[in-house]
């Protein structure tokens, strides 16, 4: 009853939808993760994240590391990125000091493809371990070089799960897409005080101890199915009150 999805009306068209099955799966047994963190530094970080929750977010997430993680800090902004350390570390202390950095510099146009690509072949590199993660968090669109197809075909090929966060007017279809399609999860804030809770339970998604819920649906439209594209979300009520959306692009 906490999930629901509400009826969605597209032009003439009516869409109900009805759960089909509903099922909870505990976690598996905990792996042991190399991720590159890839934050946005563009410009619009500035309207979007005033506060710099996300640079909050990102210390609470490096706070909780296991014993067998590691950890190396990138960020995006104008036409490229930049690296910040020497590699990937256990050392925790010194890549929440580097997160801390970000923080008001900000600037520039969002580079999300090239530097996803980049990021991906630095993991199969650099990263140690089967288990190997690019996380990156942006509020905004591409404005640089390369498709969102590259991007998955070279995280696939070289085993490298992409764990993306987007807020405000991200390009949500485009980064749930690219982690679905390689084994990774999606995680969407309106609000940019979301990011805290979310960025704090990425690292059980990463090491796969995450207990999940798997839901189906059936959608019924009040015409015939031909061809089209649906976009709507999934509503969680959680007991505390607030509420989570999940947005979804169904192609038909």
């Amino acid at each position: 009853k906490d999930f629901q999805m509400d009826s969605i009306i597209t032009g003439s068209r009516n869409y109900a939808f009805t759960s089909e099955a509903f099922h909870f799966r505990n976690g598996q047994n905990r792996m042991g993760y190399s991720a590159l963190l890839l934050m946005d530094q563009s410009g619009s970080i500035a309207s979007t994240d005033r506060n710099n929750y996300r640079i909050d977010a990102a210390k609470a997430f490096c706070a909780n590391l296991g014993v067998n993680d590691k950890i190396v800090l990138w960020s995006f902004a104008g036409s490229s990125h930049k690296e910040y350390g020497n590699g990937y570390t256990t050392d925790t202390a010194s890549v929440i000091s580097q997160i801390e950095e970000l923080r008001g510099k900000h600037g520039g146009g969002t580079p999300l493809y090239k530097s996803q690509l980049a990021a991906i072949e630095y993991s199969y590199l650099q990263a140690s371990g089967s288990n190997k993660a690019v996380m990156t968090f942006t509020d905004g669109q591409n404005t640089g070089s390369g498709r969102p197809e590259d991007v998955i075909s070279a995280a696939n090929s070289k085993n490298v799960h992409l764990y993306n966060v987007g807020l405000g007017d991200a390009e949500t279809e485009l980064l749930c897409r690219q982690a679905v399609q390689t084994g990774g999860a999606f995680m969407y804030a309106k609000d940019a005080r979301q990011l805290i809770s979310m960025f704090g339970n990425l690292g059980k998604l990463l090491d796969r101890t995450a207990a999940v819920y798997h839901t189906e649906w059936l959608v019924n439209g009040s015409r015939e199915f031909r061809s089209g594209t649906l976009v709507h979300s999934l509503n969680i009520q959680l007991p505390g009150g607030e509420k989570v959306t999940v947005p979804f692009t169904l192609d038909y």
